[in-house]
């Protein structure tokens, strides 16, 4: 069984059948809940890329023994939607990661956590990528 995710800065919508779903506050205290809810369940899991957020649920979960992690692309997300002919509303979104990743297994990319150094570096160059970006757009204002 697929629980699907659907992550936002500020929660986690999840959804595995009309009786377990819910919604949990996306930081260490949901993401305890949400490990208290399936703990003696065997799923797995799905949610949209959604970058950092996604990613931090994901290293949690594989920390506390789950390992039936997956991304399911928003393009597949809204195929979906487009063939139940659902609107776009967080409510059903969780709903609808599950059907995708139920349908659709072919097509779910594993999570695969890499090392902390590298992901740290990659988010530094990022950042010193903006930053840079940054100062020459200062640089040309101040020039014109």
């Amino acid at each position: 069984m697929f629980v699907g995710i659907d992550v936002s800065k500020d929660k986690l919508d999840y959804f595995l059948e009309n009786s377990i779903k819910g919604i949990v506050d996306n930081s260490i205290d949901g993401y305890e809940k949400l490990v208290s809810i399936f703990k003696d369940k065997d799923v797995a899991f799905a949610l949209e890329s959604t970058g950092i957020y996604s990613k931090n649920i994901f290293i949690f979960l594989k920390s506390h023994g789950f390992n039936d992690l997956f991304f399911v692309a928003p393009a597949n997300v809204s195929n979906t939607r487009k063939i139940l002919n659902w609107a776009k509303t967080d409510k059903l979104d969780s709903k609808i990661i599950q059907k995708t990743a139920l349908k659709f297994p072919e097509n779910l990319t594993p999570f695969v956590s890499k090392d902390s150094f590298f992901e740290s570096l990659r988010e530094l160059t990022r950042s010193r990528y903006h930053i840079s970006h940054q100062l020459v757009q200062k640089k040309l204002i101040l020039l014109n």
